[in-house]
Order: structure tokens, then sequence, then C-alpha cells
């Protein structure tokens, strides 16, 4: 028996190895083989047959020739079957030499095809793929695939045997670090299956010893494979194919190796398959650490197969768990056909198989899909878009897919499999090509290669990717929302910004119309332009060219910016591009109160949502310096919402939980480029903003609630809501993220995810009734959403509970990084803080008087304490608390400075409403406080009255000085 592996040698015909191989017998045809081999490759590489060297070397009995063409063979002959065992353990020894391409020749076709049961230690009962999967030189990924086990009776003696064989199967595929493995279950397996999954999934990848120690054995029962190749895309090239016939294996692109069991016959216990254990122990440790795992595919197709109904029950033996796969990175693809070829199913079917498969593993992110696409589609194009909302692993392609045209050879699909195709591959790179060799007589493979790769350059380009290839690395990931109204941006966030010239070719079009608008017909001996949140300038160069372009004669242009480190880069560029033409101000938006009104605010605070960078805030302050006539940029945004079918996010976002520090992560909204999410309906807006003359005053009602109604066409899982915005920046010039829309080759923003607490089964036709707050309050902005229909869940985010969106910016910090930078004797405009600035001294060293009347005041604690002390009239409770030794631990470490929340406390309502409202700094201060109600304060700032007398105070129970660092 002989065997060919090839990596990515494309220069060789699939035709012509294939006779090669067949036509080959005995030692003396292999020779012939490779003298025809070195002609093939001297003929491809542009050599000299006289450059084609040979080198034997003969090491253990072992017969090895290389053939230096820039590339190196190894080639092998044998009649004894005893050395196929330790074959693979030799090939690994050979990995250093990088050898590229092998022929290997065992003349005992019995002992590794034979599928009947045997006891005779002489014939190892293994296929050929066995080899391949113990050396990585020619693969990249190895999937197993496991058929159905055949039954010689039907005794319940048997079922155990198939237990015991599929377990044998399992540890032999973890053993030997499987990528993927394949197994066919239906509607009466899946409870058992998912059953096996949710322990393969919570698992470790460690065997059991007793399986260790028969592997150590002279001869050990591992179950059998079969192989096929599956390709995948890398840089730009198309996807390869696969040929599930025996003996070869060709790759014209990155190899990816899936086996497939040999079928074996179930007799009592003898259901296994026996192969030399000493290359199992020997290499297990290197082959372990260089094998690359994806995926599994498990196979659907069936309905009757009555051995994967058990095999849930491989993973117990005796009620104990056999493997335990804790942070085990194989995954799973189940093999799925998009349409049933049989009358008694429905398209729908097979996706309502995997929905209950993926619900019962808990949305594991290592379940795919394999789906199969064969001659027959679906009619409903629902359906094929609704598998876009789950994880596809690959695409396995029949050969019933691809016809010829009259007059031509050349293989091609149809219409609807070329616009299918074209939308499965924006989400897929992985394909696997299946034939019989009745069509493989007739046409070539490559010409069936070369068909798919033209499938996949014609793909759909989603709208984000255009011109721009590194988004395909945000898909799918979640990112919390920006706040920059509470920290500064990075430098590398407006350096992703900055590249998106679309939006700035926008704003500059919005401009200078609006600049016509202004001066059409009338002389403007003075135009004023403000830029709320320059940013690092791109907005400011969109401005200056506007006026230039008109040739304003006179001109005032200034840039507000909060981020001092934002604002050296804008004193730069004046000082270098922009001819000292800009007056920078650092100063936050709300606060700057300019010399004389605008007749041209521009902005470009907008976030995913449209408000969730707090643009409204902004705005509506800014829009008291604008002139009667004046002209805010943008006018208009809304926010929009759609349900949508996305297991992925929702998976990804409760995983999230992990790497921040709410209290729930599926009570927060996210910033996603989602491409695996099915969109169930159309989006509908929101919140409207507007930012014109007659509406600049701030609305009475802060916040704001909406009912949305939307409605499914085809059952699907409801995962949570997309949030989108469109925004007209002037007249027709608008700015769009939702999908109907999407302005061209715009990455500025993503989407918002905001998931349910869980995922809703939605039926075709059933309502889905969202309702959606926008609250405000205490410095803060907080989203609040409800779903009342199909099903009623509990109020998501209520009160702020995990997710909010503050208002004040971190003083101290920006005082910090102020004193940190002019230490380093940096030039700052309009830096006139200092560091002490921030610091507000106790109110006791005021000029109030100090009367001799005690107030008596009780500090209750988290723990249940009680103290009481007193202090006088005029001082602070922060003074009380040092003067009189109050045991507080950790209270007032600032020691009334302000610069920190330590002295914390919560005052029941009459006695907070008796105080003077908080300053700006010391609401900053209450940001960083542990447990925040709506009356706190911070003790350094309360003047003990007499109205105060007998008060009572709760101190929350952990000091808050470590939620400065």
């Amino acid at each position: 028996m002989y065997m060919l592996l090839v990596q990515e040698l494309d220069f060789l015909y699939y035709p012509t190895v294939r006779n090669l191989i067949e036509t080959m017998s005995g030692k003396q045809n292999l020779n012939r083989f490779a003298n025809l081999l070195k002609t093939e490759v001297s003929n491809r590489l542009g050599t000299n047959d006289s450059k084609v060297s040979t080198e034997t070397n003969t090491a253990d009995g072992r017969s090895i020739t290389y053939f230096h063409v820039g590339l190196k063979v190894l080639m092998k002959y044998s009649t004894k079957a005893e050395d196929a065992y330790s074959l693979p353990g030799y090939l690994l020894q050979l990995e250093n030499k990088n050898i590229d391409f092998a022929v290997i020749a065992i003349e005992n076709p019995r002992a590794l095809h034979s599928t009947e049961s045997t006891t005779n230690d002489n014939c190892p009962l293994f296929s050929i793929p066995d080899i391949i999967m113990k050396t990585r030189n020619w693969s990249r990924l190895v999937v197993g695939e496991f058929p159905t086990v055949k039954y010689e009776s039907h005794e319940e003696d048997e079922i155990q045997c198939y237990i015991k064989a599929r377990k044998r199967q399992l540890e032999y595929a973890d053993y030997l670090g499987l990528s993927a493995m394949i197994v066919s279950f239906s509607h009466r397996t899946l409870a058992p299956l998912a059953h096996v999954l949710n322990h393969f999934f919570l698992g470790t990848s460690v065997l059991k010893s007793e399986f260790r120690r028969s592997c150590e054995a002279d001869v050990a029962m591992v179950p059998r494979f079969c192989l096929f190749t599956l390709g995948t895309i890398a840089s730009g090239q198309g996807p390869g194919f696969t040929c599930r016939l025996a003996l070869i294996v060709v790759s014209e692109i990155q190899a990816v190796h899936i086996g497939n069991a040999s079928v074996g016959h179930c007799h009592r216990r003898e259901w296994f398959s026996r192969v030399d254990g000493r290359w199992l122990g020997d290499s297990h440790s290197q082959y372990g650490t260089r094998h690359r795992r994806v995926g599994c595919i498990l196979s659907l197709k069936t309905k009757n197969d009555a051995g994967a109904r058990l095999l849930g029950r491989c993973f117990s033996d005796g009620g104990l768990c056999v493997f335990r796969l804790v942070g085990c990175k194989i995954g799973i693809w189940c093999r799925l056909p998009l349409a049933w070829d049989r009358i008694d199913e429905t398209a729908d079917d097979a996706w309502h198989l995997f929905h209950q498969l993926r619900t019962a593993c808990g949305n594991d992110q290592r379940l795919e899909v394999a789906l199969e696409i064969g001659a027959d589609l679906c009619e409903n194009m629902k359906i094929l878009d609704r598998w876009i909302g789950e994880p596809i692993g690959c695409l396995i392609i029949t050969g019933e897919v691809f016809q010829t045209m009259p007059g031509s050879d050349s293989p091609t699909v149809s219409e609807m499999h070329r616009r299918l195709f074209s939308l499965l591959f924006t989400r897929t790179s992985r394909a696997v090509l299946e034939f019989d060799s009745k069509q493989l007589d007739t046409i070539p493979i490559n010409d069936f290669s070369f068909c798919i790769r033209n499938l996949y350059k014609n793909q759909r380009v989603l709208p984000m990717e255009q011109n721009c290839s590194v988004m395909r690395s945000y898909r799918d990931y979640l990112q919390l929302p920006l706040q920059p109204l509470f920290e500064d941006l990075s430098a590398a966030t407006y350096e992703v910004f900055e590249t998106d010239s679309v939006k700035y070719v926008k704003y500059e079009m919005a401009i200078k119309e609006a600049i016509s608008d202004k001066i059409s017909g009338n002389e403007v001996p003075f135009f004023n332009v403000i830029v709320c949140g320059a940013g690092r300038g791109p907005l400011v160069t969109a401005v200056l060219k506007a006026l230039e372009h008109f040739a304003i004669p006179a001109f005032q242009l200034t840039a507000v910016e909060k981020n001092i480190n934002a604002v050296s880069t804008l004193d730069h560029l004046n000082q270098t591009k922009w001819n000292r033409k800009v007056h920078i101000v650092h100063s936050d938006v709300r606060k700057f109160k300019p010399p004389m009104k605008a007749d041209i605010i521009v902005s470009e605070m907008l976030g995913s949502f449209g408000d969730n960078e707090l643009s409204p805030e902004c705005l509506y302050e800014a829009m008291k310096f604008l002139k009667p006539d004046g002209v805010c940029i943008p006018q208009f945004y809304q926010s929009y919402l759609s349900p949508v079918h996305a297991p992925k996010l929702h998976y990804n976002a409760a995983q999230y939980r992990k790497q921040v520090e709410y209290n729930d992560a599926l009570e927060c909204g996210y910033v996603v480029y989602p491409t695996t999410a099915f969109v169930i309906d159309n989006p509908q807006p929101l919140f409207p903003f507007t930012h014109k003359v007659g509406n600049n005053a701030r609305p009475k009602q802060k916040n704001l609630y909406k009912v949305l109604k939307f409605r499914s066409e085809i059952d699907c899982e409801l995962s949570g809501f997309l949030g989108y915005f469109y925004c007209i920046l002037y007249k027709e010039h608008a700015l769009s993220i939702l999908p109907s829309n999407h302005t061209p080759n715009m990455r500025s923003w993503f989407s918002m995810f905001f998931p349910l607490l869980t995922p809703v089964m939605v039926k075709a036709g059933d309502e889905i009734e969202i309702h959606f707050w926008r609250n405000t309050g205490h410095g803060k902005v907080w989203y609040e959403w409800w779903l009342a229909k199909p099903a009623a869940l509990p109020l998501q985010n209520p009160n702020d509970k995990c997710s909010i969106l503050k208002m004040r910016f971190h003083k101290l910090k920006q005082a910090l990084e102020l004193y940190r930078m002019r230490q380093q004797s940096f030039k700052w405009i309009g830096s006139k803080y200092c560091f002490q600035n921030f610091k507000i001294q106790p109110l006791s060293t005021s000029s109030q008087s100090q009367e001799k009347k005690s107030i008596a005041v009780t500090f209750l604690t988290s723990q249940g304490d009680q103290f009481k002390a007193y202090g006088k009239i005029g001082g602070t409770l922060l003074d009380l608390v040092f003067n009189e030794n109050v045991p507080l631990d950790g209270f007032g470490v600032c020691e009334g400075a302000c610069s920190c929340s330590t002295c914390h406390v919560i005052l029941k309502r009459e006695q907070y409403e008796c105080l003077p409202s908080p300053c700006e700094d010391e609401l900053d201060m209450l940001d960083l406080a542990y447990g925040l109600a709506d009356t706190s304060r911070l003790a350094c700032q309360i003047v003990l009255t007499e109205q105060l007398d007998g008060m009572e105070v709760l101190v929350p129970g952990v000091p808050d000085a470590t939620q400065l660092h």
C-alpha cells in the first residue's frame, strides 16, 4: 500500500499523481515513480535533470532518498507490517529535515485497511491516516470523524460494547490532539449528545491514566481513521478543496487534514483496532505541543443513528466522568444540510436541531456549524440568512452543486448558489469539496478548485471592510463604550478615528454648504466658528479648508478641547500647519464662555448609539453661545434599535464579566462590529435629538422612554438588540451606520449591542416588544431596557445598576497629569490650573463662628457598629471624627484635602436637603466613592449646624482611597 503526502505542491497535477499511484506495485515501480517525480519536479521548477540530485541514507534498516530540487522528498518502502508501527514516530524524528514531499509504500493492504476484528498481533488494524496524524510536516489541522458503528446483533450488551468503543475513539482522538471530530446524531440523540458535549467543554484534555498505560503496552486498542483535506483561505487566496479518496492528499494552499473513522463492526467487546503503542507513548509529548486545534464536525444528516444515540454515555462509566476537558480548545463542528433530502423534514428542522444542541451546551463558543451545501436550496432566503447568525466553522460543498454549461467542460454553479456563496464566504474562509470518483474521472479536480476560488474572490464585501482588511480583526469583538467626558481618550484611539477620511469629507461638505448659505447675497465682514471637542485637529482642518474655499477675509476659529494631551497636539499643529489661525482653548465645552457668539458650531461627539457619548448634554450647553441665525453641525441625530439573533455575541457578553468589575456583564451595552448576527426585523427609530435655533434649550424632560414593537418572519432566537444612529450634519449631508444606508467606507463607529439576560425563542409571526429608557440624574446617564414580549424578562440595568455614562471628568486625574507634565517643562496653552487648585480646604478653616454648643452625631457602619460623638457648630463632620477619635478605619485619610472620597457618608433625605448644594469638585470626588447614593456627601464638606443635631450618617464599609489607583 502506498501513501503520498504533498505540502503545497500546486504544480503537481492531480490526475497525473493519481494514475502513478494506481499503477505502482512493488519496489521496482516505486523507483519508477520516483524517477517520474524527479522529471515532473524538474519541469515545473524549470531546472535541469542534472541539478536534481539524490541522497540515500540507511538507518535502522530504513531506506530514505532525498531529491534536492528546492524541496525535500522522503521515500520509504517495506513489506513488513511491523514497520508501520514505528513509522509515525519515525517521521516525527525527521521534522528537523523539513521534508516537503513523501512517498511511502508498505505492502500490507489488509493490515492497513481491514475492517474486520482480529486478534492477530501480526496484522494490526489501523489506516494510513493514522500515520498522517502523527506527522506534522504536511498537516495544519487534524480533524477526526467517527461514523455509525455497525452491529452484528441487537442485544443490550452490544449497546454497552458500543459505548466503550466510542469511549476508546474519543480517548484516542484526544490523545492524538485532533483539532475536530465529526459525530452523527439526530433529534433522538440530542439530549445524550448535549450531555457529552457539556462534559467535553467543562473537562480537561488529560486522558485517564489507564488509557495512557494501555498506550504504553506492546499492543494498544485504538480506533481507525480515514482522511480528507480541508482548504483554508490565507493571504487573500481562495479556499482549497477536499477529496475523500484514500492515499492521496493534495493541498493548493494551507492544508487542513481531517480524519474520518473507518467503518467498523461491533461484535461483543472486540470493536477496536490494534496498533503498536511504542510510538504513541514516545511521541505523545512532542505531538501534543505541535498541533493546532480548531474544531470538530458533527454530522446531523441521518435521523436514525441508533449508535450515536448512546454517544452521551461514552463520557460516563459507573457515574464517573471519563473525560475532564477543562480549558480544552477543541471545537465541535456540527454537520448540517441546508436542505434535507427527505420529505418528512423541512429546511427549518436543521436549524432547530442545532439550536437545541447549542442551547443545551450553553451557547459554548466552541460549537460551530459545518454547513453542507447540495444541489437543492431552500426557497425562503430568510432561512438561509439566519445561518449568518450562527458560528460557521466551514462549508461542505458536495459535487452536486456543480454543473457544466453546454459547449463547455468547466464546472459552474447556479445563480442561487452563487448568491449563497457570496454571502457565506464573508463569514468563513474554510471550504470542503466532496466528490465521488466518477466526477473526478471526467473533470480535473483543479477545475472545481478554480471555480470555488472565483466564488470566494467575488464574495460580498461587508461595508466596514471596503479597502480595509484590518477591520476583520474586530469582528464580533465586544468593547466597552468610550466615555470621553469622564476619561481622556488615548492617542491610539484618536489615531483610529483620524484614519476615517470619509467622515471628515462629509463634515467638510456640510460646513461648506452652511457657509455658502450664510454668505449668499450678503457681505460677511467677520465669521466666527467654534469647534467643540476638537480632538487632535482633523475637524479643525476641515473647517479651515471650508473657510479657505470661500476666501473668507476675516474669521475667528476657536478649538475647544478638554483633553490636555490633545491640546498639546493642537498647539503643535497651530504653529507648524495652521499658521496660528486657530485660537486653542483648554476647557470643558459645558464651562466654556466665549467672548462672542458663534456663526457655526461644529462637533463630532457622536457615539455608536448616537447619544451614548453624551453629545446632547454637551451641545445643549454649547447652543447658548450660538447666534440667533447660527448653525450647529450636526443638526439632528437619532438612535435606532433592531432585534438580533446573535448567539456568539451573547456568549461573548456573558464571558465579559471575567474582564470587568460589573455585577452582571449582561446588563451593559457594548460596542461591537457584528458579523455573526442575523437582524430579525428592520431597525426602528428610538430617541431623536435636535440642535437648531429655536430648539437650543435643554428639554424639560430629562428621562426619555419609548416602546418599540417588531415582528419575526421565521423562527429564531432573540439574543438582544443592536443599536445604530442616523445623523443629519446639515441639510442633505448625513452620516449613518444603519445597515440599509450605511455611509460607504466609513469606519468610525461600530454598532451597540444590548444583550438580554437570557436568549428567548421567537416563533414565526411573534411580536417582539421592547421598552427602553434613557435616564439622567446625579451627574450620570444610563440606559434601562425591558423585554415584554414574546416572553417577559427582568428589567435590565435598573437605576444604573451595572452600566452608567458619567458626565463629570476626573479633575483629580487631570490635575495629576497636568502637574506631571509641567514638571517635564511642557508648554500648555490655557493651562492655568495647578495641582493644589483641586484640593478643597475643609470648611472649618473658614471664618465661620465657633460656638460652644455641641452637636450630637451617630455613625452607623455597614458591620452594624454604632458610634456617637459630639462636635461644635461651625466645624465639619470630618473634624468631629478626628477630634473625638471615632474608630472608623481608613476614614478621612486625605485629612480634609478632598483629593479622594475616603470621608464619604450617606445622609438621610431630610438632613441632606438641609445642606447647601455640593460644588462640582465635591461631585467629582463623589464619583470615586464606593456605594454612592443620592444623598451622598463628603464629611469634610458638611458643616455642623443646629439643624443637624442628633443626625445619623451611614459610613460605607469599604475604604475608597484605592479607587484612585
